[in-house]
């Protein structure tokens, strides 16, 4: 754990970092300072974040890592059994991911996308790979605007897909709908700052949703497609999740609920669904309540220890 703000970025680690706590498990503040986080980052580019020689007897330690760098396995790697929590794991740095794991003998971790981890574990003989999906916090959203009173008709964030989005915009121009979207690349945040973010999504209607696999195409053999916090973020503030569904979050709440988009006619469909926005209430909530069951880190931390048995 470390003391950074929290922002968009880290939400995910610092939340199971919390809830992971509540249930017991001692946290380690190895990177409590900014200066240990730059040393670390000095390290790791020196190739010096290593297991040492021999067995570890020492702890077992879960920490969060992300574009498989080493940085974050310092210092615990020296003297620790590594169990890796695993994010924005995609395709393209998939060898470098494999290298991290075999040079750290780890032989079991955690991932937030079940096709990566089942990637590695085609790579790496022996290795234990545990799917943990994204997770979110609940109480952080506010659900209760009804979706005939919210005045954000269309909200497309981050990646688009380029085709539909086209289509949106010449589709939407003139019909007196609030269509928001960043305009330059995904990079380009809307809204800045989580509460401006959650308070424009608790008026938000309807909320393009695509997974990277849709978007961004890696075409390779191991394609990942995976569920991200714009779904989670999207029902958790009772608005219409619009787009494609991952087959992670169907399989997570036992039924579809992302309204899939006409690709050919995507304006006309979101005008559809606009006119007869009181009709979609029922499924807002019923996704809702499905995410509070389903979604939480306090499921998942619940998740992660009853593996650790395992």
């Amino acid at each position: 754990m470390n003391d950074e703000p929290e922002t968009g970025l880290n939400l995910l680690q610092k939340g199971l970092q919390r809830a992971l706590v509540a249930k017991g498990v001692v946290p380690v503040h190895g990177q409590r300072a900014a200066l240990t986080r730059k040393l670390a980052r000095v390290v790791a580019k020196a190739g010096l974040v290593r297991p040492l020689a021999g067995e570890r007897a020492g702890a077992v330690t879960i920490v969060p890592v992300v574009w498989a760098s080493q940085a974050t396995l310092f210092p615990y790697a020296y003297t620790r059994r590594i169990v890796p929590f695993i994010f924005d794991c995609w395709p393209e740095q998939f060898d470098r991911w494999e290298s991290l794991l075999r040079k750290h003998r780890v032989n079991r971790a955690y991932f937030t996308a079940r096709d990566a981890g089942q990637a590695m574990e085609r790579r790496i003989p022996g290795f234990l790979a545990h799917w943990l999906p994204e997770a979110c916090e609940p109480e952080r959203f506010s659900p209760a605007l009804p979706l005939n009173e919210r005045t954000i008709h269309v909200l497309e964030m981050g990646r688009k897909h380029l085709t539909v989005h086209d289509r949106l915009v010449k589709g939407l121009a003139g019909t007196g709908i609030k269509h928001l979207f960043s305009k330059k690349d995904s990079s380009t945040p809307i809204f800045v700052g989580l509460s401006a973010l959650y308070g424009a999504m608790a008026d938000t209607a309807v909320c393009i949703c695509y997974p990277k696999s849709v978007t961004h195409n890696s075409n390779t053999s191991e394609a990942v497609e995976t569920l991200t916090q714009r779904y989670l973020e999207t029902i958790g503030s009772g608005a219409l999740a619009v787009g494609a569904c991952p087959g992670e979050l169907k399989d997570i709440f036992g039924f579809n609920p992302v309204i899939e988009l006409s690709a050919a006619e995507p304006a006309g469909h979101v005008l559809d669904i606009l006119r007869n926005i009181s009709d979609y209430q029922a499924h807002a909530g019923r996704c809702l309540a499905r995410l509070k069951e389903t979604c939480t880190f306090d499921v998942r931390a619940d998740d992660l220890l009853r593996s650790l048995t395992l």
